[in-house]
């Protein structure tokens, strides 16, 4: 991070939780041997501290990624027991049906026999082409928004993450932003169980 233009790096042992934006196209990944772009490549510059993502975004979805050195707190906010809320707005190829909501909402069965738990779900805006769908889940499982909607034979076109618990990506609006958290902003991560 920078101050009046000069760097500054955390020392030691601080604990460091990082927002960032993670655009499209880059990996949850510190290298990669294929030389495609990571999430290392945009914090490398910035931080000395080795820093570690906390769950995974694909290659294809953006939006709000946590990095940090804590790893008690990662455990805390990846873990599925954690319950911690994550939010994404998916937009799907064709319409969601009143049947498919419900079972999104009680939970579904994944092609890799993983039972998701319920998830909150809600259109946000529908044509006869596309939806726009915001879903808020508590597990964390591989791909695991677009693997319920593929389950209910829907194409996810774009994915974007919103928040963490109570962390939102307006902290870190445009693609590659990054930010360092404070220390509330840190408790925020770790609203958890209940209404998200």
């Amino acid at each position: 991070m920078c101050i009046e233009g000069e760097r500054i790096l955390p020392i030691g042992n601080e604990r460091l939780v990082v927002a960032i934006n993670k655009p499209p196209g880059y990996i949850t990944a510190m290298s990669d041997d294929r030389n495609r772009p990571t999430v290392g490549d945009l914090i490398r510059e910035h931080f000395q501290t080795p820093l570690f993502h906390v769950g995974r975004l694909d290659r294809d979805t953006e939006g709000l990624l946590i990095m940090t050195n804590d790893g008690q707190l990662a455990h805390e906010i990846a873990h599925p027991s954690s319950s911690v809320c994550k939010t994404y707005l998916a937009r799907i190829a064709g319409a969601l049906h009143a049947q498919e909501i419900n079972l999104l909402r009680r939970g579904i069965l994944l092609r890799d026999g993983f039972r998701t738990g319920p998830a909150e779900v809600r259109i946000l805006e529908q044509t006869h082409d596309t939806s726009l769908v915001e879903i808020i889940i508590k597990e964390g499982h591989k791909r695991q928004v677009r693997e319920m909607f593929s389950s209910l034979g829907k194409q996810v076109l774009s994915l974007t993450r919103t928040a963490i618990g109570g962390i939102t990506i307006d902290l870190v609006p445009g693609p590659g932003d990054i930010r360092i958290l404070t220390k509330e902003e840190t408790r925020l991560l770790r609203r958890k169980k209940g209404t998200c």
